[in-house]
């Protein structure tokens, strides 16, 4: 009987994997790229966060202070891949919300597994782009050649005969498959299980 001897969660975004003298780089996609939301969930502009924002806030931007928040948050990561080598789980079940990445509006189920037997990861886009934020990120979403992880497919399988017997209306996917991603948020979250023997330092978007 399978045993879960570990559960972490990080959160995500390019900020998190650029460094801090590239962080102003996010600023204009956040200005004109991005649909913001306000505290209530409404939409809003960049604008309006602006005025409403704590002037406390002023204090936070000093470099030093970005530096150190950029180090701790980097510390942080390292130490979620250290547990997962420490612990060197059999199966690595990961969630993760697909954003118009592998899935677009005609087609986004709100559930999918994926049972291949590996999966590819191809350099990021974001290599080349000329938005610096985004560039400075790129490394953390991908490396400079493609590369293919194991994917433990039977326990996929599993999954989907057991989620379907549960009632869930669960979509599977056995191919790999990379496509270049979008700025837009979608609702769509896809599980793959990696029995990769070494996790990648860093969480992917």
């Amino acid at each position: 009987m399978a045993r879960i001897v570990l559960g972490i969660a990080s959160s995500h975004s390019p900020q998190l994997n650029t460094p801090p003298e590239a962080w102003a780089g996010h600023i204009n996609r956040d200005m004109h790229v991005y649909e913001l939301i306000d505290r209530t969930g409404n939409p809003t502009t960049y604008e309006k966060l602006l005025a409403g924002a704590d002037p406390g806030v002023v204090a936070a931007l000093a470099r030093d202070v970005q530096q150190r928040r950029h180090e701790t948050c980097q510390a942080a990561v390292n130490h979620l891949a250290a547990r997962i080598d420490e612990d060197a789980p059999d199966v690595v079940v990961i969630v993760g919300e697909d954003q118009h990445e592998l899935f677009h509006d005609d087609c986004m189920p709100a559930l999918l597994v994926y049972w291949g037997d590996t999966m590819v990861s191809a350099p990021h886009p974001w290599r080349t782009e000329q938005d610096p934020g985004l560039r400075g990120a790129a490394w953390a979403y991908g490396w400079d050649e493609r590369r293919q992880f194991p994917i433990a497919s039977d326990l996929g399988r599993r999954l989907i005969d057991d989620l379907i017997e549960r009632g869930f209306d669960v979509a599977t996917r056995g191919i790999s498959k990379r496509a270049r991603p979008s700025a837009t948020r979608s609702g769509s979250s896809t599980v793959a299980c990696s029995t990769a023997s070494r996790s990648p330092r860093c969480p992917s978007c």
